[in-house]
């Protein structure tokens, strides 16, 4: 009998002990970081253009878009005039895909924009960049599809962390057909006062839900994450664990990172957005060819 309580104690010690380690042992999620090297890689080029002279004809990117500038309008920092040659930096992100690589997305004070492109115009002499003297613009021409609708230029200003914010100049696009330069499409025209960051955007003035992110598995806050809703042209970077979007309608959601070991993970759903929904992410082990065939499949 002796032997009998001896094992009933032991036995309850043991189950005591086996119910406090459930009680405070917790999960160790996986951390993810941000796959840079890959969006690097997949980013689009900074194109250059050397102007050695003047001329009618406009600057014209690799995806259609026209610059129309001339000498005068540029000045060094100080005021000086310069002279030629001189040269035109480009950059164009017309797709989502474009923009989540590059890491610019139509984001005004946190809400996501529709939009027709973002491009970064810059001027240099000498390697030193130059402004825009006082009053001056220049014409530029956003290349589109034959798709019109209400839109206004968008400054961007960069934070010391590289992250744009846009602001509304209240420039309204007249929507064209040019031909110049022998290439022929439809536009969205403005005379921009600004270098830098500009985009081609209007605000949304819709009612808005919250979407929340989730993982057993997972650091849901250390997870780059990317929602992109056909319906509005929006691509946007989720941080945290919570993102704002226009209700009812469809969202594309890709969360992508580097685990500890250096390899891609991502999760990707399709849903229609509405209040409470909550998207419970489990990362799985993919290729960067698969990641890239899905991205440059959001906006055709």
């Amino acid at each position: 009998m002796r032997n009998l309580l001896l094992l009933i104690l032991v036995a309850g010690i043991i189950g005591l002990a086996n119910c406090k380690k459930d009680r405070t042992e917790t999960v160790v999620k996986e951390v993810y970081q941000f796959p840079q090297s890959y969006f690097d890689s997949h980013k689009q080029n900074e194109q250059e253009f050397v102007i050695t002279g003047p001329g009618t004809e406009p600057i014209v990117g690799e995806q259609g878009t026209k610059i129309y500038q001339s000498k005068d309008i540029f000045t060094y920092p100080n005021g000086d005039t310069i002279s030629y040659p001189y040269t035109i930096k480009l950059v164009e992100l017309y797709t989502p895909a474009d923009m989540v690589y590059y890491g610019v997305f139509p984001v005004s004070d946190g809400n996501m924009l529709t939009t027709a492109g973002e491009l970064r115009i810059r001027a240099y002499k000498d390697g030193q960049e130059l402004v825009l003297s006082p009053g001056s613009t220049y014409k530029v021409l956003f290349h589109t599809n034959e798709n019109n609708m209400p839109l206004y230029l968008y400054r961007g200003i960069a934070d010391n962390n590289g992250n744009v914010n846009w602001t509304n100049t209240n420039s309204l696009a007249t929507y064209m057909q040019d031909s110049a330069a022998n290439v022929s499409g439809y536009y969205y025209q403005f005379f921009s006062q600004y270098l830098n960051w500009i985009n081609c955007d209007r605000f949304n003035n819709v009612t808005m839900t919250t979407i929340t992110f989730d993982s057993e598995t997972d650091s849901v806050e250390t997870i780059p994450k990317f929602l992109y809703l056909p319906d509005y042209d929006g691509v946007m970077e989720v941080l945290g664990k919570t993102a704002q979007v226009p209700a009812n309608t469809q969202v594309k959601f890709l969360a992508l990172g580097l685990n500890s070991g250096g390899d891609l993970y991502y999760y990707y759903q399709e849903f229609t957005s509405s209040p409470g929904t909550v998207i419970h992410i489990t990362m799985a082990q993919t290729t960067e060819a698969y990641v890239t065939q899905l991205l440059e499949s959001w906006g055709q």
